[in-house]
């Protein structure tokens, strides 16, 4: 079209030239738009594989979590146990362990009553209290870098007695995120959750499973957990202070 034009431009001078530039500036803008459009395509097929791969360990997450909650179900929560740390092996999907609250409310999903309280394992590595805050707030005060100060801190040794000690009286004092365990009663004895996949499937697989079973045959859901998980209580003969606690300090 561009090319047709130029003859009639030449043979009349008086005709406006604008209608060349504008056919240019439309011939450019198509090919632009042809761009935009395989850019925009390229885009929306990253989204839905972005998309698909979170549904599908999001999914898995869930149904490990589920076989878990299963394995517990069968057992009856230790004597004078409330609070229970979990050592997880499983991977869970997502590229995540248990959240905070994630593990008070599996027990509660086993065992109801909201009785117990779980601790993550992430919270039996590092610090996670508020005093972390104060220190850095009190180094830039000072003008000082504070990430020696907080790294120091963080780094510190932590033992299952200062976290479990911590947990309960923010947990008296309302601060912590109570989720599922509105009933739990502090000063008693601690234990131990450890979870374990008792078979190595990949998480696309889970998933898939897990989907199938439950839209097409969801009866058979037990089944597909106990081939996910296995999950032992132990308790651990002390209370959250460290003194002995139980028939197993005895």
């Amino acid at each position: 079209m561009v090319l047709s034009l130029v003859p009639a431009v030449a043979a009349h001078p008086d005709l406006d030239c604008r209608i060349l530039a504008l056919t240019l500036a439309g011939n450019r803008l198509e090919s632009l738009g042809l761009s935009f459009k395989r850019c925009a395509i390229s885009l929306l097929a990253c989204l839905i594989f972005i998309s698909n791969n979170i549904y599908i360990s999001y999914q898995s997450h869930w149904a490990k979590n589920q076989a878990a909650i299963h394995q517990l179900k069968k057992q009856k929560p230790l004597k004078d146990v409330g609070m229970y740390f979990m050592t997880n092996h499983l991977p869970m999907g997502m590229g995540v362990d248990y959240h905070y609250a994630e593990v008070s409310l599996t027990l509660n999903a086993a065992w109801g009553g909201e009785r117990y309280m779980g601790v993550p394992p992430c919270l039996q590595k590092h610090r996670y209290d508020r005093e972390w805050v104060g220190i850095v707030l009190n180094e830039l005060k000072q003008g000082k870098n504070p990430l020696p100060a907080s790294e120091a801190y963080l780094n510190e040794s932590i033992s299952r007695t200062d976290v479990a000690g911590r947990l309960e009286e923010e947990w008296r004092q309302g601060l912590s995120f109570r989720a599922g365990t509105k009933q739990y009663q502090p000063g008693g004895c601690v234990g131990e959750i450890i979870v374990r996949a008792k078979e190595n499937m990949a998480e696309p697989l889970v998933a898939l499973r897990y989907l199938w079973r439950r839209m097409a045959a969801p009866e058979t859901l037990p089944a597909l957990y106990d081939r996910l998980a296995v999950a032992d209580l132990q308790p651990l003969g002390m209370d959250v202070m460290g003194q002995p606690c139980g028939s197993e300090s005895k």
